[in-house]
């Protein structure tokens, strides 16, 4: 077992250090974005940025849907770029 399987202890219940660390990456990048948004200030996630986000994002967010802790996924077109999609996935209005 790897440092990376070991079981830490998270809001969410116990889980691998991997998973908990991604999830920790997916919430800084959401609430980045949401920060940027507040102060008009415009954000763009590279795109390995957007790949990990949209990977954790995944399972995450339909996890959690039926608790609340994310809306409904808001529709962007084909020409949305990487940021837009991820935040659209969560529920946020990138537009």
């Amino acid at each position: 077992m790897t440092d990376w399987d070991m079981p830490v202890a998270t809001v969410l219940g116990s889980m691998p250090a991997a998973q908990a660390i991604g999830i920790i990456t997916y919430s800084t990048l959401i609430h980045s974005w949401d920060l940027a948004v507040a102060i008009d200030q415009p954000v763009e996630f590279d795109v390995s940025e957007a790949a990990l986000a949209e990977a954790v994002g995944s399972q995450l967010v339909p996890a959690l849907q039926p608790q609340g802790m994310f809306g409904p996924e808001v529709e962007v077109g084909t020409d949305a770029s990487p940021t837009e999609r991820v935040v659209a996935f969560s529920g946020r209005n990138p537009l």
